[in-house]
């Protein structure tokens, strides 16, 4: 089984290096494909992206013109190989043993989207602000694309999921393919979400610039 690893960025230079590499330490990146798409950062993010990673033979890097989180998970999509695909922010971080029980649960069921709990951190203090726990019990499955992971097949008959230049672009889509496919979820913390950075690619769009 193979599973896609799909990181938009924009103006990370300084998070980009431990995101990645948080998913190359992760417990099992046997058949692992990570895909970056710069979204026309203009800091040097795709800079650090060249010198630090451009000989890993896991990570595929694409520049595009800015345009977006949305069209940027969009091109992700369209380039990968793996049967299922994830999505991580460029300042976010993967939790180690994600992929291996990821792996282990899809092995066992056939599932168009698996659903995962995480947590929210302060950028300067590192501390845990909140945990969020998404279960079938509760029926929380957040209305982001971070906490899932998704059969490749059932993302491109959905496509183009994800509207350009539109700020939290995530969450319409995110209902659609609940909506329409079966779903599921497993009992773990996934990925570290970073609270308190003026400049996420969730709340910039286009050039740059934020918006209300």
């Amino acid at each position: 089984m193979r599973i896609s690893v799909i990181i938009p960025t924009y103006n990370v230079e300084n998070y980009i290096e431990e995101t990645i590499n948080s998913v190359l330490k992760s417990k099992d990146v046997s058949d692992v494909e990570l895909i970056v798409v710069d979204d026309g950062s203009s800091d040097n993010t795709i800079d650090v992206l060249v010198e630090k990673f451009s000989n890993n033979n896991v990570l595929k890097i694409y520049q595009v013109d800015n345009a977006g989180a949305g069209y940027a998970r969009n091109f992700g999509v369209l380039q990968s190989s793996g049967d299922y695909v994830m999505f991580l922010d460029g300042d976010d971080l993967l939790d180690e043993g994600l992929l291996y029980q990821v792996k282990r649960h899809l092995l066992q069921t056939s599932i168009d989207v698996l659903v995962f709990s995480y947590y929210e951190f302060d950028d300067q203090t590192n501390d845990i602000i909140v945990r969020q726990k998404m279960t079938d019990k509760n029926g929380k499955y957040g209305e982001v694309v971070w906490n899932k992971v998704y059969k490749r097949e059932y993302l491109l008959k959905m496509m183009p999921l994800f509207p350009e230049n539109v700020k939290f672009e995530d969450s319409a889509g995110i209902h659609l393919l609940m909506a329409y496919g079966d779903s599921g979820f497993i009992d773990t913390y996934g990925v570290r979400y970073r609270r308190k950075r003026a400049n996420s690619i969730t709340t910039l769009v286009g050039n740059g610039v934020p918006k209300s």
